[in-house]
């Protein structure tokens, strides 16, 4: 028999030595990539895990690799992302500090997960060489092999699954009582790196299986260690000086943590991942493409039906296949009843093989059966070839966000081919600037073309960029943003007029304002309920934040404003154009002397005179009024400022007026080079009410 297979094992390994080298080619940027401690520290410290309104998203991966750099530095287990078990985190952790990459042992866990799937396989295929295809078709699948370029907690945990499952397997074979101590403490380690959602499931069916089998003595070490390999995981947490009770208390965080989970389960994702390759959105309305999904996923898990129906069908002692079967429907079910994220089947997808497999193997017909190993795997490999060979659309993808949020230390170093001779924090800093001067404060990107090339290095995109300034209305401008494949990456060719066309860096900006105006809202005896007026524009500086006096200081500015104290916050913390002078809102009463001095009180703050939309007789928070340009501010311009209820939405169109002025380019002479903007001011039509 081996010899009539020598042709189909040469060209299994042959496929599985190509797979390796074309993960490294093509994950070679990000396999050979130091990490940057400063970046993700900031990174973080903006994210929705420390300012819940932050748009600067940190994914998993980025989270748990951070976290666990800042485990192995203070060992505060009770701090951030606690509702997380750390054991795999301490492994990227120290991933970073050893190998200054926590790719390394994100690589490491998955060929830990490939060895032991060749051990299970043998006991299960009784035969290394169709236990062999079996790996090298995981190794292939695009779910399994694109989460070794990320630190995610799914390969670690199925590691822990495996080495449990195997050693458990071996110790129902042999005496040694090494083997339920291995297999206790692997479903421990399994328990502690992710969300422990299988481990009952996991503990109470290898416990029953050893009271069938009557090894009372292995039921002992296997409980024993299983709880032991639990809590060795936190040790640092116990030297630290918490008790068992703090322990407890953690983990009652925790389960609190889920249980007030506002993400609801769709029964249906699990589904429509495994038979349609796609996922409905968080957010609502419509679905997802799943890049990672393949033909061969609802093909290995109808094959898995197929075996447990002819294997139900038949008398058998209860043994490893109805195990795996209750495992799958198990965890079938619990994905229903949990937001289900397309990675999560990785735990499973093993089992669809392996049985998969096994089926296979039953054929008799030799010709038919390598056949179908042959076309699997080709169309496996081509499948694998095609995901990992670099496309642009990640980098555009990534770019049109981060611009149009302003994120520029983001699209330095995500999105462009870095220049040498400016660093991080210069680029952001003459970015912000120059949008800050010519106060733009939103930015619409569409892509309008491209050319992007299969093979070759260099293409481009065309877009059109709407920005929109605080005082003179928006203007669009065409660009041609050109690409650059730099170690199998597509980055961008960064040149300064993406920000803004015919700028360089010794350009300047000026705006111009010439005041227009709102129309008033008059009552039948001319007095004025609502009109542009002097209020008060309030800003901060960040630097003088006195966080004692924060919450105290955001409330009361929050009572002359619309914006409610998280949003004030968001606004300073997340990604301010000025952090030394973050211009937080425009007051929407006349203020007295007691109130200007207690906003004055508060170090950082300063109130200056500013033209407003004063209300006298209407409450502004029955109108709510406008939607700014601003995420989390509210400045006062007639451009912006529209009725969106009541009054001033009833007369909006005849209210409606705006500031004229200009916008201007200067080169470093002084000489104008470009008016973006020029634009006469209109006033507003006053309107009378009864």
């Amino acid at each position: 028999m081996v010899h009539k297979k020598n042709w189909l094992s040469l060209l299994f390994c042959a496929v599985f030595i190509l797979q390796i080298f074309q993960i490294i080619f093509f994950q070679k940027a990000l396999i050979f990539r130091k990490y940057d401690i400063s970046y993700w520290k900031d990174r973080f410290f903006h994210s929705q895990w420390v300012l819940p309104l932050s748009k600067r998203s940190i994914g998993d991966d980025g989270l748990y690799s951070y976290i666990g750099y800042t485990l192995i530095k203070d060992g505060k287990l009770d701090g951030y992302n606690v509702e997380a078990p750390p054991l795999a985190k301490y492994f990227y952790g120290y991933s970073i500090e050893v190998f200054d990459n926590p790719l390394f042992v994100s690589f490491g866990f998955g060929i830990g997960v490939l060895l032991f799937l060749f051990f299970i396989g043998k006991k299960v295929l009784k035969s290394s060489w169709a236990s062999f295809y079996f790996v090298v078709l995981i190794f292939l699948d695009k779910l399994f092999f694109s989460q070794l370029s990320e630190t995610l907690l799914d390969v670690p945990q199925l590691f822990f699954l495996l080495v449990n499952f195997y050693f458990f397997l071996v110790s129902l074979e042999r005496k040694e009582k090494i083997f339920p101590i291995l297999s206790g403490i692997s479903l421990g380690f399994f328990a502690v790196t992710k969300i422990p959602l299988f481990v009952p499931l996991v503990f109470l069916m290898e416990v029953f299986i050893l009271f069938h089998k009557k090894k009372f003595n292995g039921i002992l070490f296997y409980v024993s260690f299983f709880v032991l390999g639990i809590l060795v995981c936190y040790v640092p947490y116990f030297i630290a000086g918490h008790s068992l009770v703090d322990f407890l208390k953690l983990e009652k965080y925790v389960v609190s943590f889920y249980l007030k989970s506002k993400l609801q389960p769709n029964i249906l994702s699990v589904w429509k991942t495994i038979f349609l390759g796609t996922i409905p959105n968080i957010g609502g309305g419509g679905y997802t493409k799943i890049l990672e999904w393949s033909v061969i996923l609802p093909i290995t898990f109808l094959s898995t039906l197929i075996f447990f129906i002819k294997h139900y069908s038949r008398k058998h002692v209860f043994g490893i296949q109805d195990s795996l079967g209750i495992f799958i429907l198990l965890s079938l079910v619990l994905f229903m009843k949990i937001p289900f994220s397309p990675r999560y089947i990785i735990i499973i997808l093993p089992v669809f093989y392996l049985l998969s497999i096994k089926l296979l193997e039953s054929l008799k017909n030799s010709v038919i059966k390598n056949g179908i190993y042959v076309l699997v795997l080709l169309y496996s490999f081509s499948s694998a070839f095609l995901f990992l060979s670099p496309k642009p659309d990640t980098v555009l993808s990534d770019f049109s966000y981060n611009i149009s949020h302003f994120y520029f230390k983001d699209i330095y170093q995500e999105d462009i081919s870095q220049p040498n001779k400016i660093s991080r924090d210069n680029f952001d800093s003459i970015s912000k600037n120059l949008f800050n001067n010519a106060t733009i404060r939103s930015l619409v990107v569409k892509e309008t073309g491209r050319n992007v090339p299969l093979s070759g290095n260099n293409g481009w995109v065309d877009y059109i960029f709407t920005y929109s300034t605080q005082n003179l209305g928006q203007f669009s401008e065409s660009k041609r943003i050109y690409l650059t494949k730099v170690n199998q990456e597509w980055k961008i060719n960064w040149q300064w007029i993406v920000l803004l066309n015919e700028y360089n860096l010794t350009d300047k900006v000026q705006n111009n304002v010439i005041l227009g105006g709102r129309g008033s809202i008059l009552d039948s005896s001319g007095k004025i309920l609502a009109g542009d007026g002097m209020g008060y524009l309030i800003s901060f500086d960040v630097s003088k934040l006195d966080q004692k006096k924060e919450d105290e200081m955001l409330k009361v500015i929050s009572g002359y404003s619309l914006k409610i104290p998280v949003y004030l916050q968001n606004a300073y913390l997340e990604n301010p154009l000025d952090s030394s002078n973050v211009l937080l809102t425009t007051t929407f009463k006349k203020l007295s002397d007691k109130d200007l001095q207690k906003l004055n009180s508060y170090s950082g703050i300063t109130v200056i005179p500013y033209l407003s939309r004063v209300y006298n007789g209407i409450d502004p928070q029955s109108i709510g009024n406008t939607a700014y340009n601003e995420c989390c501010t509210s400045i006062y311009s007639p451009y912006s400022y529209h009725g969106v209820d009541g009054v001033e939405e009833q007369f909006d169109a005849k209210l409606s007026g705006y500031d004229g002025g200009s916008l201007t380019l200067f080169d470093s002479k002084g000489k104008v080079k470009r008016v973006i903007i020029q634009k006469t001011p209109k006033n507003g039509e006053d309107v009378t009410v009864n």
